[in-house]
């Protein structure tokens, strides 16, 4: 059975657009891993001031779960 991630981040004030754009192009990275099933991002609803975004992540299981972020862990750590 799938398995769901749930992510929630907090957004600098002004810097919405800046993350959306960013999120977007982190999606599109992570489809290249065979076990991301599908990933959303859920965004305030229009007229907040809410800065609060959500991401949802899709896995076939744990297993693929856990290989998708050891290799974001080693990914950010080549990128400091």
């Amino acid at each position: 059975m799938p398995l769901h991630v749930a992510i929630t981040r907090r957004v600098r004030p002004g810097c919405e657009d800046e993350f959306q754009q960013a999120l977007r192009e982190f999606f599109r990275v992570s489809f290249a891993h065979d076990g991301v099933l599908g990933a959303t991002m859920i965004v305030p609803p229009p007229g907040s001031d809410s800065r609060e975004f959500g991401i949802l992540r899709k896995f076939p299981d744990e297993t693929e779960r856990d290989a998708f972020y050891t290799a974001i862990v080693r990914v950010t750590r080549k990128l400091r």
